[in-house]
């Protein structure tokens, strides 16, 4: 995936994968899938680090509405978990987890 830009490989992915089939909505999920348990707040910043420029709060509500309404995502106490089987093929997921954890530079968190 690295030799392809971000762009490409979001939409390759987005092709795959049913309810991600939003650029968005795939990046919420992948961050979660990272961080294996984050708020909100992380999230936001974590996808505005990723697309380089502001997210709107009120999409990134319903993006993440999507998901849990999905079962791809779970919500306790505040946080966002991952939920239910993807709809992605596991060496996908494994290499996109991989690629985001690489842009978000991110040591401590989780493994997919």
């Amino acid at each position: 995936m690295e030799s392809h830009t971000t762009d490409e490989w979001l939409e390759q992915l987005v092709r795959e994968s049913g309810v991600l089939a939003n650029k968005l909505r795939l990046l919420v999920y992948l961050d979660i899938q990272v961080r294996r348990r984050t708020t909100w707040s992380q999230i936001s910043s974590d996808i505005e680090k990723l697309v380089k420029r502001r997210v709107n709060p009120n999409a990134l509500s319903f993006h993440l509405k999507q998901l849990l309404d999905s079962g791809l995502i779970t919500r306790e106490a505040g946080e966002y978990t991952v939920g239910g089987e993807p709809p992605l093929k596991r060496e996908t997921l494994t290499k996109a987890v991989e690629y985001i954890r690489t842009l978000l530079n991110e040591k401590e968190v989780g493994e997919a």
